[in-house]
This record gives structure tokens, sequence and C-alpha cells, in this order.
């Protein structure tokens, strides 16, 4: 039998473990590539790691089947209280009727990257619940609160998240963000199934500027600067929906009695 050359033999050694080193599953250009602009908080203000492009048009659209929501929560409200931490709440969200039985599909209203995320557990149950913060590069980011059982786009999640605490819901930033594209299934149930209470909360905001809130309003400005860093940005995301989304969002009733609101008119 004809040796190989010695030369040639660890030319092969050395392609085939550089192969392993880039890993081999996918072709490049079937990889979700990484964000070229990212955003991050710096403790007074969100910033970005470069100029960001446009962003998409229409901007969102909505996360869930709206013709099986039964109610909505408007962003930028207090409930429950007045300490701006806890009960101010910058996101929204919708309820869903009992029957539906939480069995609700959310999916992402938008590209762009999961940077961080919580799993806890809350109630006497206690059930597990998911929270999702998704940075899209454009400078506006979305969360949700409250998926129940995540969706196949989130396959591996659990293994960066610590292992989930009765009421604690502190986030961990993902040492691997995981890319989304805009309909990806993210969530499979949503709410609080022991307490027949189904609702998501969803929030968006614009990491570019400060909300009209933050700029025109002294008193909000100076109450909500322990909790700026959502506070500040939080939009009215029911206005930012197509037309049609927005149309059949907005003619949802309220859910609880609170309407007023520091982002919707």
């Amino acid at each position: 039998m004809a040796r190989r050359p010695v030369a040639a033999s660890v030319a092969v050694l050395l392609a085939a473990a550089l192969a392993l080193a880039v890993g081999t599953s996918a072709p490049a250009s079937a990889r979700p590539a990484k964000p070229k602009v990212t955003w991050s908080w710096n403790g007074s203000t969100w910033q970005s790691s470069g100029r960001p492009p446009a962003c998409p048009s229409p901007l969102i659209s909505s996360p869930v089947n709206l013709a099986t929501a039964e109610s909505r929560l408007l962003p930028g409200q207090f409930r429950g209280g007045a300490d701006p931490m806890t009960d101010f709440k910058s996101h929204g969200g919708f309820g869903f009727p009992v029957g539906s039985g939480g069995v609700v599909t959310v999916t992402a209203p938008a590209d762009g990257t999961l940077v961080k995320a919580s799993r806890y557990l809350e109630g006497t149950g206690p059930e597990l619940q998911y929270s999702l913060f998704v940075v899209m590069p454009c400078g506006y980011l979305y969360k949700f609160d409250h998926i129940a059982t995540l969706g196949p786009a989130l396959r591996g999640l659990d293994d960066q998240l610590p292992a989930a605490m009765q009421d604690d819901s502190r986030t961990t930033a993902l040492a691997r963000p995981i890319p989304v594209r805009k309909g990806a299934v993210l969530g499979a149930t949503v709410g609080l199934a022991k307490q027949a209470n189904y609702f998501i909360d969803f929030g968006l905001y614009d990491l570019r500027r400060l909300n009209s809130a933050a700029r025109t309003n002294a008193e909000f400005r100076s109450q909500m600067a322990p909790a700026k860093e959502f506070a500040y940005y939080g939009v009215c995301f029911f206005e930012l929906l197509p037309g049609a989304q927005a149309a059949q969002a907005s003619a949802l009733p309220l859910r609880g009695s609170e309407s007023a609101s520091y982002y919707c008119s």
C-alpha cells in the first residue's frame, strides 16, 4: 500500500481540526448573522455600538392572534400602588378567556436578538413563568412576561438560565444571545393555569430617544427616575401596529378599571 506523504497527512489533519473548531453542522450562509449594531444600558441611557439601520415598516405586528384575545392592558400605567419600581408598568398586554386554557401562540413581532430572560415560579402552585427581552438593531426593544411554555424557536434557552425560584424574576444576560425572526413561535401557553388567569405582558421601548412623558412631564421624569431604564422609553405599542391590527387591538375592552396612561392617548 502506498504511503501518504507526511506533509499531506498533516495538512489533512489540520483541515479536519479547523472544520471541527468552526463547526460543520450548517453552511455559513444558513447560520443566523450576528447583529452589526447592539444596544446596551450604561446606567443612565441606552447606547448603540454603531449607526443603527433603518427600522422596518410596519415596525411590528401583533404578537398574538387578536381574534383570540378578550381584553388589553395599556402600557404606561400605575397598577396597584405608586412605587415606580414595582407598581408602574411600562408594558401593556392582552387577556384571554378562561375557555382558552391559556393555549396561545406567541410570535416574535419583529426580527431581533433575545439578549436576556428569566424563568421563575409564581403563585401558590407554584407555576413556571418566563420573561423575554428582545432587541431590534434599529433601536427598539420588546419584552414579554408570563409565557408559561416556550415555543420551538427558543429550544435550549433553559440551558442558559438558572433554576427557577419562587417570585424571583431577576433576568439573566444570555452568554449566547438567540437571534429570532419575525413570526417565530416564542411561546405556546401563557398565564397562570391554576388560577385560570390567562394573560401575557408585552411592552415596546424606543431606545433611541426619551418618550413624550419623560421629555415633557417634569413630575413624571422625577418620580420615574429610579425606573428610567424602561419607564423613560416605553411607547404605546397599540399605535404602532399595522392599521387593521391597531384598530382591532384598540377595540378590545380594557382589562381592569384603570384607563389612564402616560403613553397612550
